[in-house]
């Protein structure tokens, strides 16, 4: 679980279907590390637990910023998300 705006979600699952809807959206994940449109890629990341609604997953991000959160906040619960995520721990297995 995770906490955003106050309020808790279910933890996000980076799965590989999950990965491909990001890249139908536009999404290039080799690009993650590099920052490429992170902002839009945190919002879709974040979407991910709230039934794909980017929209509000968009809201809630700013809802929490104004409500003294902080974007390190955010920014720990999509790399909490790529690190629990065995499509890329997989994925790093057979880069090594």
């Amino acid at each position: 679980m995770f906490k955003l705006n106050g309020k808790e979600y279910k933890d996000i699952e980076l799965t590989f279907n999950a990965v491909c809807k990001l890249e139908k959206r536009g999404f290039d994940i080799s690009k993650l590390a590099d920052g490429s449109n992170s902002l839009s890629f945190i919002r879709a990341i974040i979407s991910l637990a709230l039934n794909d609604n980017e929209e509000l997953a968009g809201i809630e991000i700013e809802e929490h910023l104004k409500n003294g959160g902080t974007v390190e906040e955010i920014g720990q619960i999509v790399t909490k998300a790529v690190q629990d995520s065995g499509f890329f721990q997989a994925l790093a297995k057979t880069q090594n």
